[in-house]
């Protein structure tokens, strides 16, 4: 690898696949950090970057499973003949396992096997194993006949996501989103850490509670002064202070520049939109947010049809019941 870039794959989880992809890809171009896109195979994502990445993108991005650096890759079937020991430049003070996933079914019962074999390997070398508490994981991948041997990185914390479920908050609303798929269309729009990100439907703050872990600032807007209210008691359970809230309307913005955005617009009985079709408030506040210059958006609505001065970089439909077909937007008016 060139420039002291390393080449590492992360796991994706495999939800809405190509947005988790998007998620990682968003969320390096906004820390402004040179990467080059190797490809994707299935929830396998290669890219060639800076090995600092890995503890962040587990952190912050809710569609990744863990980051590891790739070391060998090979062929399945010549595995054992490609395999080179000192390619990984471990010190030999440092306790290890290995620890294999088949994402190809003929392979599982093979992956045991595996991890003793190549586990034998450093043992033979004067490694010490260590199968409950290693302080290095070798970390495998076998999938379309090839294995990825590597060393873990870093894994992402998955039970904060359930810590902050709907339910479990302050103020619960049914038409809250669950935090995952709230930090993900967070990301979408490629906010970046030092600036502040726009929710102007926030309801009771879901958006924004993921946001504040990693963005200087966030501003929630919302008509109903209860949704406030409940936004308020929630981002005070989760003791979150980075976060101001304003009783307004999305169609007439109390603000005098706007950069990043990240909302569900509301629909569905739930919601409350004061009388105003989902379609009329939706064109009203596109109508409202061209008035400002340089915005990175990402919207979801049950439109199918947005163009109203923003360029689309994205559009993808989300299938909520048979009936309803959301659709996720990151509009841009740059340039």
């Amino acid at each position: 690898m060139v420039n002291g870039l390393s080449k590492i794959c992360v796991v994706l989880i495999g939800d809405i696949v190509d947005l988790a992809e998007k998620e990682v890809l968003f969320t390096i171009e906004s820390l402004n950090i040179e990467y080059k896109y190797l490809g994707r195979t299935g929830l396998l994502l290669f890219l060639e970057t800076e090995e600092m990445l890995a503890e962040y993108l587990c952190y912050r991005c809710s569609m990744v499973r863990e980051v590891t650096k790739i070391i060998l890759e090979s062929d399945f079937l010549n595995l054992y003949k490609n395999f080179n020991l000192n390619l990984f430049n471990i010190e030999k003070t440092k306790s290890i396992c290995v620890r294999i996933k088949s994402y190809e079914h003929k392979y599982k019962p093979e992956v045991q096997k595996l991890e003793r074999i190549i586990g034998e390997f450093f043992y033979k070398a004067g490694y010490k194993i260590n199968l409950e508490n290693p302080e290095i994981i070798i970390r495998g991948y076998i999938i379309s006949e090839k294995i990825f041997l590597g060393i873990l990185l870093a894994k992402s914390y998955r039970k904060s996501y359930e810590e902050r479920r709907p339910s479990k908050r302050k103020v619960f609303h049914p038409s809250s989103m669950i935090p995952k798929f709230a930090r993900l269309f967070v990301n979408l729009s490629k906010v970046e850490i030092n600036e502040f990100l726009l929710d102007p439907f926030c309801g009771v703050g879901g958006f924004l509670i993921e946001a504040s872990f990693f963005v200087k600032h966030c501003i929630g807007i919302d008509i109903d002064i209860r949704m406030l209210k409940g936004a308020k008691e929630n981002l005070k359970f989760y003791n979150i202070y980075n976060v101001d809230l304003i009783n307004a309307s999305a169609l007439k913005l109390p603000l005098r520049k706007i950069k990043y955005i990240a909302t569900d617009t509301p629909y569905g009985i739930a919601s409350s939109t004061k009388g105003i079709r989902h379609s009329e408030l939706v064109k009203g506040f596109l109508n409202e947010l061209s008035n400002y210059k340089g915005i990175l958006a990402c919207i979801l609505t049950t439109e199918s049809n947005l163009n109203q001065n923003f360029k689309i970089i994205l559009k993808y439909p989300q299938k909520v019941r048979s009936s309803l077909i959301r659709w996720i937007y990151i509009l841009s008016n740059y340039g």
